[in-house]
């Protein structure tokens, strides 16, 4: 009984590795794309822009500046907070990005062994 309920975890686990294995490297693949899409994407807006009217500038304006002054608020406010931090409380903040960038900079590697692996 026992046997049988490891071996369908260990198949389970097997089947939740190859889907993330497929996964990643589907991601790699469509990187070319992605960027391709994207330049395309630049374009037609830069397109659509030329065409639009003064009101929709002058919207689109409005919004970018509403965008910064939010982003700015936030900067301001998170300043604040970390300006009443403790000791112990920089110290773990440095280590979680710390962490973080690890995480970053091992996925990155991974991503150019699977794409070595399909070149």
């Amino acid at each position: 009984m026992l046997l049988s309920s490891c071996g369908a975890y260990a198949a389970a686990f097997a089947r939740i590795k190859n889907t993330a294995s497929k996964t990643r490297q589907r991601s790699v693949a469509t990187e070319e794309d992605r960027r391709e899409r994207k330049i395309k994407n630049s374009e037609r807006q830069s397109r659509l822009r030329r065409n639009d009217t003064e009101e929709e500038r002058r919207e689109r304006k409005r919004k970018n500046k509403e965008r910064r002054e939010r982003k700015r608020e936030n900067n301001e406010r998170q300043s604040r907070l970390r300006l009443n931090d403790t000791e112990e409380e920089r110290r773990e903040r440095k280590r979680e990005n710390n962490l973080m960038t690890l995480k970053k900079k091992g996925q990155r590697e991974k991503d150019k062994i699977v794409k070595g692996n399909q070149d």
